[in-house]
């Protein structure tokens, strides 16, 4: 083979290379970590958040006991999901046990090792006498909180969301509605709740599709999920209100702005698509006609307890 062939195959092998990168995730997860999320997920349904890029992905549960038998009859498994913990090898390991009057908490904190250069893993799973919290990062950027750039395949994203798009607000009786809240383009975050963030408003235009049903909104859940593998882009699912869920698309685009795509299924059968561009997404933006001012009370509804299940009054409150 003389040189210049040399150099071609070279290249070809190169270009498959890249190829290759830009079709899968560029970190590794760990299978017993996402195992027990996925027990907790199937134990305790929406009460969840999932972001994920190419680099990163961070689960999230939270779920507050509704009382003490409702406790007691998971103990048995947070035993053994415990134990599986301590069967992983890691880097660094905090547990906490308490076990006395009135107070019970077991907790655990630990840096988990990976064979994947360049990765970090960080697990916290604590269990106490009124909520349970899981979050796993698995991260390989080591800046969860950055949303990725589109730009190289910004035209290739923006084509297939909104053929998607096209194919349901076009249908009879769908609304569409001008919404504005406050949101941040600097910071990177997706999914935002602080009001020390939000530093802009944002317009957008959502729509309300009728009649819809599971399988429609799968469609924008595994497109968002085939263009995380193919592109750089962030994505979100989580629970609203622990009564319907909801998933969304970010990056950053050529102008440095925030772009999000999101789709959220109600209960009745009502899906609702949102598309901003310059700032992240609420994660209340498919409610109804509420204040999106978040210089308000919103913490006490985000992570809503027994003693506000349903409220949306705080919204309001300064």
């Amino acid at each position: 083979m003389n040189n210049l062939n040399r150099k071609i195959v070279a290249c070809v092998i190169c270009a498959f290379a890249v190829v290759c990168v830009y079709g899968q995730k560029l970190h590794k997860e760990n299978p017993i970590l996402v195992g027990l999320f996925q027990d907790l997920d199937s134990m305790f349904p929406k009460r969840y958040l999932v972001r994920q890029n190419r680099g990163m992905t961070t689960y999230n549960l939270n779920y507050y006991f509704k009382d003490a038998e409702d406790k007691v009859q998971y103990e048995d498994t947070f035993k053994s999901m415990f134990a599986q913990l301590d069967k992983i090898r890691a880097l660094h390991k905090y547990v906490e046990t308490i076990d006395t009057v009135g107070i019970q908490l077991t907790k655990y904190v630990m840096s988990v090792y990976s064979d994947n250069p360049g990765q970090i893993d960080y697990v916290l799973f604590e269990v106490g006498d009124k909520k349970l919290g899981f979050n796993y990062v698995a991260n390989i950027f080591g800046d969860e909180n950055t949303l990725p750039s589109g730009i190289r395949y910004e035209d290739e994203i923006y084509k297939g969301i909104e053929e998607l798009y096209n194919m349901y607000i076009h249908r009879d009786n769908v609304q569409d509605i001008n919404v504005t809240y406050e949101s941040n383009n600097n910071g990177r975050f997706f999914v935002t709740w602080d009001k020390m963030y939000m530093n802009r408003q944002v317009k957008a235009v959502k729509y309300v599709v009728p009649n819809c049903t599971q399988e429609d909104y799968k469609r924008f859940y595994d497109l968002f999920q085939e263009y995380m593998r193919k592109y750089d882009v962030c994505v979100a699912s989580n629970d609203v209100f622990w009564e319907y869920e909801e998933t969304g698309l970010a990056f950053v685009n050529k102008k440095d702005e925030v772009v999000c795509f999101g789709a959220a299924l109600k209960d009745d059968g009502t899906l609702c698509l949102i598309k901003s561009e310059g700032g992240n997404l609420p994660r209340l933006w498919a409610e109804g006609n509420i204040n999106w001012d978040y210089n308000c009370k919103i913490r006490s509804v985000y992570y809503k307890t027994p003693n506000n299940v349903g409220c949306l009054q705080g919204l309001n409150e300064r």
